[in-house]
């Protein structure tokens, strides 16, 4: 009787550990396969006269992100009137120059 409680619970416990392996290994692939959200992208291989809607160039190089900050603040401006929620602008890696004045961001 022992022996089969023991075995049981062996079991039991190897079910719930693949179990949430299964569901952990699920959530990262999910995580890396996942394009990231944004409303406008921002990359140093941007284009300011692109839409700023994708994250990187289309293959005809038609449209793509932006290529600078400022472009991206004006689409902003232009975009939430009428939209009550955040919107997002992700800035990829890479340098970006500033205007001098550094209030122009604000």
């Amino acid at each position: 009787m022992y022996r089969v409680k023991i075995r049981k619970m062996t079991i039991f416990k190897s079910i719930i550990i693949s179990f949430f392996s299964f569901v952990i290994a699920s959530v990262c692939v999910a995580q890396n396969t996942n394009k990231p959200y944004a409303d406008f992208f921002v990359s140093t291989i941007g284009n300011d006269r692109w839409s700023g809607k994708l994250s990187e160039p289309n293959a005809d190089r038609t449209d793509g992100p932006f290529a600078s900050i400022k472009k991206a603040k004006a689409a902003v401006k232009s975009f939430k009137n009428g939209v009550y929620r955040d919107i997002f602008i992700l800035i990829r890696g890479g340098e970006y120059h500033l205007a001098e004045n550094k209030n122009s961001l604000l």
